[in-house]
């Protein structure tokens, strides 16, 4: 794939769904990635039309930054983990 400069498309099912993925190479390994249907997926463009012109003051764009940076640091992937079915268990509990 990284000679033909190329990916795959195929399927994968998850909880009981095919779903369309794109593989390809990631390095020395191959990342899938898993794609939305495009009737789930909505158009940025009627949002985008609804938005007032504005320009971000310098105090702004300052503050932005700051809470960025103050936000940023390694990501701690375990914290991204399903936990439903703790919470499911919980809630029937």
């Amino acid at each position: 794939m990284q000679t033909r400069a190329c990916c795959a498309v195929g399927w994968i099912t998850m909880t009981g769904r095919r779903y369309p993925v794109v593989v390809r190479p990631t390095g020395r390994l191959l990342s899938m990635h898993v794609l939305h249907d495009v009737g789930l997926v909505r158009s940025a463009a009627p949002w985008e039309r609804q938005l007032r012109e504005a320009a971000s003051s310098p105090e702004e764009l300052n503050l932005a930054c700051m809470l960025i940076d103050s936000a940023s640091g390694p990501l701690d992937w375990s914290r991204l983990q399903d936990d439903t079915p703790e919470r499911l268990t919980q809630l029937i509990e």
